[in-house]
């Protein structure tokens, strides 16, 4: 069987620390019993003990050879055994990142309008009216107030309106107890103002001309003069209410109705006075505005 040449090479290092040990046994028994003898020039008792020390010098250098022998070749085996290894390369150990939860955002609460209904700046009725929602719409609620008697609202329209809208005439389809409160913007300097306006005549003899609040507080009650300057006849009328409305919000309109005249007033200009107040019984604050107009 060929053999590789390596092999022959490990077996003959393998065999060199048993050899050593061998030949150091032989010396010491040569040393010891048999009779090894170097010819020294002196006399017999200093050539024996010369040849004593000389045996003794020999035995050590041998034991000297052999141990360093064997750690040559423990260590070449070591080498060689490592150089056969592979290192084992440890990979680093990875954390798995965590998991990021998300806050599940609130519900979106929704509310249908059931009557129409004003949509304003602030929770009141003296704040700006923005719009007015419809019978019929739906909302997204988006806060309350601190009572809970409005809701800040968006409308479903794409219109972007956001604004207060009272809660009698918006019922919410969920929850609402984890809607946030908002605090309303502060209540505007109250200002009394309106404008009129001629809109129609019933029967050829009731004029009726419109109202409308351009201030920021409320219209409670009115007083109105009506005057056909053909027939120069007049008409007055008082009430603590405009038409069906008990009042005239801000940015809403109210109706006032003159009494009936005795002949028609269709194609007769007329004119018509308004003093429109806060208060019931034509107090508080009140402003006066005068029309001229065609009745039609």
């Amino acid at each position: 069987m060929n053999r590789p040449l390596g092999f022959f090479k490990q077996k003959g290092k393998n065999l060199y620390p048993v050899i050593l040990f061998v030949l150091l046994l032989l010396t010491i028994t040569l040393a010891c019993s048999l009779p090894f003898r170097i010819v020294w020039n002196g006399s017999d008792e200093d050539n024996q003990q010369k040849t004593v020390q000389a045996n003794s010098e020999l035995v050590q250098t041998l034991s000297a050879i052999t141990s360093n022998n064997g750690k040559d070749s423990e260590s070449e085996s070591n080498e060689e055994s490592f150089a056969g290894e592979e290192i084992p390369v440890v990979a680093p150990s990875l954390t798995s990142s965590p998991t990021i939860t998300k806050t599940p955002a609130p519900e979106q609460v929704a509310a249908f309008i059931s009557s129409n209904t004003n949509c304003r700046v602030g929770p009141q009725d003296v704040f700006e009216l923005i719009h007015i929602f419809l019978k019929g719409d739906k909302v997204d609620l988006i806060g309350k107030n601190q009572d809970g008697t409005f809701w800040y609202v968006q409308d479903q329209d794409g219109e972007n309106i956001q604004c207060w809208l009272w809660n009698k005439y918006a019922t919410p389809e969920g929850l609402t107890e984890n809607l946030p409160v908002f605090t309303p913007p502060p209540a505007p300097i109250p200002v009394m103002n309106f404008v009129a306006s001629y809109k129609t005549t019933t029967g050829g003899t009731i004029v009726i001309v419109n109202v409308r609040n351009t201030g920021n507080i409320a219209l409670q009650s009115y007083s109105a003069t009506f005057k056909d300057t053909v027939t120069s006849e007049s008409k007055a009328v008082s009430a603590n209410k405009f038409g069906n409305a008990t009042k005239v919000s801000v940015g809403n309109t109210g109706v006032i109705s003159s009494p009936p005249f005795s002949a028609s007033t269709i194609g007769h200009q007329m004119t018509a006075t308004i003093k429109a107040c806060t208060l019931d019984g034509q107090a508080g604050k009140c402003a006066t505005v005068t029309i001229k107009f065609e009745s039609k």
